[in-house]
């Protein structure tokens, strides 16, 4: 069946795919309103990563959890870069791997390691607790975590509730990018009633164009804008 947004004006804040988008948005009939909302930043810090290699190398980690799949990337480019690629995938597959979401999980399987579980694939830090509480795999367990642009505080409370000893890295983190012009531009046009649909690929593009909108104090107007908005969004988080 082929869909049609019958010229409808589509609005997107992806960043790494946005060409892609914009040209899908097209292909089904839509007018593309194309801002990029979000920059990812590696970390500087490795004290964490050097940890986490520490512990691989001691056999001190039971369990990694990948959350997010630009993380899952960076943080086996850096456990590639210090231990070795070939040590690095034989370490990772002697523990119990878990990628959250498909990008997870295909950084994962690029890189040699194999995850844990594929169906159902665990998409929200909620099933991942309750699939590792279900099999008894935390208590006692020591777990480290690949943390995105801010640690889940909610995770690491119920893995330790659980039993388990946990570890987080973080390896990037999200802001704004250092050209908004278009962001402005697309956000005013929200709030005029210009845009029909909104489509939105992660939750820190939501955050970001409200974190936006509050500096051009139009946080409240571009609220309001979404009563009039369809919205699509990809995974539950968002």
């Amino acid at each position: 069946m082929n869909y049609s947004f019958n010229k409808l004006h589509v609005a997107s804040f992806e960043s790494r795919r946005s060409k892609e988008i914009g040209k899908l948005i097209e292909y089904h009939g839509g007018i593309a309103h194309i801002a990029e909302s979000v920059v990812e930043i590696p970390s500087k810090s490795s004290k964490e990563i050097e940890e986490l290699c520490k512990k691989l190398k001691n056999s001190e980690i039971d369990i990694i959890i990948f959350l997010t799949g630009f993380g899952t990337k960076l943080l086996l480019e850096n456990l590639g870069k210090r231990l070795g690629t070939k040590p690095a995938k034989r370490l990772l597959n002697k523990t119990t791997v878990i990628g959250r979401g498909i990008k997870s999980r295909s950084a994962l399987r690029n890189f040699g390691v194999t995850p844990l579980y594929s169906k159902p694939v665990p998409n929200t830090w909620q099933e991942i607790v309750k699939v590792l509480a279900d099999k008894n795999l935390l208590k006692n367990k020591y777990v480290a975590i690949q943390e995105y642009s801010k640690k889940n505080n909610n995770l690491v409370k119920n893995l330790k509730a659980n039993g388990a000893g946990v570890l987080s890295i973080p390896v990037y983190k999200s802001a704004l990018p250092p050209d908004t012009s278009l962001l402005e531009n697309l956000v005013n046009n929200m709030i005029k009633r210009q845009i029909d649909i909104c489509l939105f690929t992660s939750s820190q593009q939501v955050a970001n164009i409200f974190k936006f909108a509050n500096k051009l104090n139009k946080n409240d107007q571009l609220l309001r804008s979404f009563k009039n908005i369809v919205i699509g969004s990809v995974g539950s988080n968002t």
